[in-house]
């Protein structure tokens, strides 16, 4: 009787679902030393995050002494990333997204440039979360050949967009094609644009869509294709394509520089920064995709203004 009682009082203490397939975590188990004990308890080599259930990581989670496990996020399950915390799994194992759609299966609220998810010698920093979701997941073998660093559109002329991006890295990549959406849903190929295969040094692309629709705004995103005929994904922007009123900022928020969207291609444009007290902190002529320089200005929420245009947009400085 008093050892049914022990094994009682441990299984409460692990705070989760335990099935004969995998552990099933629940809202409450967010440490390392839980999620190990759950796994040796059940003899299995699954972890699953269930369809509703939010997971707030707390410290890091080191599974690989679980050896070679499957971290599985079902339905509109949830995985949070809070601050500096480190998901590490050994080699072999595999993180698994079933929801592709799910846009906040891994979330994070820290420092995106951060490694978030290690798997033996593949790191996927916060940046990479939606490469990870919309592949359905990461392996040890490295799903991102491609570490993208700026991916933006600016409203050119009458009916024409400017798609940019920039690589940190490349590895094994082959071509990326630019998908284009008047609805955010449906998306269609308009154009490819080679890579550079293998490259340590940053690159940069550009490739101007000719569009023939009455829209306020159009969405694009990029497929990236593999030489091994892999392909990932990223996030999807918005242009808007209302002349009057076309200014955005990326990346927002940003801790180094920044680009203006919608400016005046033809020539360079005063823009002035203003913080929220409603002083002038910087002022500089700026040229269509020239970076804007912020790394000196404290951290806090600014303003910014173009001259000639009575529309502001903001920033955070991180």
């Amino acid at each position: 009787m008093q050892s049914i009682k022990y094994l009682t009082f441990i299984l409460l203490l692990l705070r989760g679902t335990l099935s004969n397939a995998a552990c099933v975590l629940d809202a409450t188990k967010d440490t390392q030393a839980e999620v190990l004990a759950c796994l040796a308890l059940c003899v299995c080599s699954e972890v699953v995050i269930p369809d509703g259930v939010t997971i707030n990581m707390t410290g890091n989670w080191n599974l690989s002494a679980a050896g070679n496990i499957t971290f599985r996020i079902q339905g509109s399950g949830s995985l949070a990333f809070s601050g500096t915390e480190l998901l590490t799994l050994a080699s072999g194992s595999q993180l698994i997204i079933e929801n592709t759609s799910n846009t906040n299966a891994l979330t994070q609220s820290g420092t995106a440039t951060d490694p978030r998810i290690v798997i033996g010698s593949c790191t996927a920093k916060g940046t990479d979360f939606s490469n990870v979701i919309a592949n359905g997941g990461m392996t040890s073998a490295c799903a991102f050949p491609v570490e993208m660093s700026a991916f933006y559109g600016t409203l050119i002329d009458k009916n024409e967009v400017s798609i940019n991006w920039s690589t940190a890295s490349e590895y094994n990549s082959d071509y990326f094609e630019v998908l284009f959406s008047a609805d955010g849903r449906s998306f269609e190929s308009v154009g490819k644009i080679k890579a550079a295969g293998f490259s340590m040094e940053s690159q940069h692309y550009q490739f101007e869509h000719r569009y023939d629709f009455a829209a306020k705004e159009a969405f694009y995103r990029l497929k990236i294709t593999n030489l091994d005929n892999t392909t990932d994904y990223t996030s999807i922007f918005k242009v808007n394509l209302n002349h009057e009123n076309a200014l955005s900022i990326s990346p927002n928020p940003s801790s180094t520089s920044l680009y203006i969207h919608g400016l005046d291609y033809r020539q360079e444009q005063l823009i002035a920064i203003y913080n929220q007290w409603g002083s002038k902190v910087l002022e500089k002529a700026l040229a269509l995709d020239e970076p804007l320089q912020i790394k000196d200005l404290p951290v806090g929420l600014y303003v910014v203004r173009v001259a000639g245009l009575k529309d502001a947009i903001t920033f955070c400085k991180q």
